[in-house]
């Protein structure tokens, strides 16, 4: 899923659940519009199986203290190359983000550099109380970055 699907393919997909769900079901074509909707949301599937995935291979590679893990896991961030950080501000991807770092998302530009470099620099910007700290990094399943958010009252 990291590559994508062809058109064709999805639409064969769903035709085939469509038909193994109800045995005198006639398949229904999907129009560009409702394509395209199935085609967002498998991107964000993609996304946050790659994400959960990042988060597993960091805690089960890092030396990371429990107490550590425990302030981080409900403020992780994963920042990799395949995701572009405006994607981060889709409400269905569900990471945790600052209202300061939100805002700046939001205020992108062109031209992007790599996501991990371009959220490196972004974090760097922010107000000491604001920045995002790197716990760690993985390798695997794609090259990434972890941060843990920042406390509540507290700088990272």
């Amino acid at each position: 899923m990291l590559d994508g699907w062809e058109d064709y393919e999805i639409r064969r997909l769903l035709r085939e659940i469509e038909v193994s769900e109800e045995a005198d079901a006639k398949p229904t074509e999907l129009d560009e519009k409702e394509l395209g909707l199935v085609k967002d949301q498998l991107k964000l599937i993609a996304a946050e199986g790659l994400r959960t995935a990042c988060v597993d291979e960091f805690k089960h590679s890092q030396q990371v203290a429990a107490s550590e893990w425990e302030r981080a896991r409900d403020r992780v961030l994963i920042v990799h190359d395949r995701t572009p950080l405006r994607e981060l501000l889709d409400p269905g991807v569900g990471v945790f983000l600052t209202d300061e770092l939100e805002s700046r998302l939001r205020k992108l530009k062109p031209p992007f550099d790599s996501p991990r470099e371009q959220f490196a620099r972004i974090n760097a910007a922010l107000p000491p109380g604001e920045r995002y700290q790197r716990i760690g990094a993985v390798a695997q399943p794609v090259p990434a970055d972890v941060y843990r958010g920042p406390l509540d009252g507290l700088s990272t």
